[in-house]
Parts: structure tokens; C-alpha cells; sequence
């Protein structure tokens, strides 16, 4: 449950920098590696939501 909330921290941290980014400042690279961050953290979460389902569910 604890890595659970870590990661939806570290997430909404990466959407708040992509919501008050500054298109017409920041190169694509830069733009490129905070999706690519996002999508990682989005699919930490959902293998660890999906884990902690089936706990629930094997007790």
C-alpha cells in the first residue's frame, strides 16, 4: 500500500510539471521524457494495484 501512494505522489508531481510546462520554451526532448515518465509511473501503478487486488482477494 505504501509504494502504492509513493507512486501516485510521484505521479501527480509529473502531471502538475507537464500542466504548468511552458510549450514555447521547452524543447521536445524534455517533453518526450515526461511522457515517458508518466507512462513508466502509470504502469508501476497499475501492476502494483493489480498485485494489491489479488492480495485482497487470496485473504
Amino acid at each position: 500500500m505504501q509504494i502504492q501512494t509513493v507512486v501516485v505522489i510521484a505521479l501527480l508531481a509529473i502531471c502538475r510539471k507537464v500542466i504548468i510546462l511552458d510549450l514555447t520554451e521547452t524543447d521536445a526532448l524534455h517533453i518526450v521524457s515526461l511522457a515517458a515518465a508518466i507512462l513508466a509511473l502509470g504502469g508501476v501503478y497499475w501492476l502494483v494495484r493489480d498485485r494489491n487486488q489479488a492480495d485482497k482477494a487470496s485473504d
